[in-house]
């Protein structure tokens, strides 16, 4: 299954999102480059990048309040701007 999920290349389906997406990574994250976070970030239309300083593979563990920060704030401007 792991070796399948390494050969499936869904790059090609990431227009096709269009809700808006926070794409979030750690700086220290070896298995997910900046350069993937960049492929997101041009294949993803309303899409925004953030890296989470000293955070590894899973910020949400290394870095729960910068997280946690980061996904509040851009729950709350994406509700301000449905609201406006």
């Amino acid at each position: 299954v792991l070796n399948s999920a390494f050969e499936l290349d869904l790059r090609p389906e990431l227009p096709k999102i269009t809700a808006r997406t926070l794409i979030i990574r750690g700086e220290l994250d070896a298995a997910r480059t900046r350069a993937h976070a960049e492929e997101l970030l041009a294949g993803i239309h309303l899409s925004t990048a953030l890296e989470i300083a000293g955070a590894g593979h899973s910020p949400q563990v290394d870095s729960p309040e910068a997280f946690a920060r980061a996904l509040r704030g851009f729950l709350l401007r994406d509700t301000a701007k449905q609201e406006s």
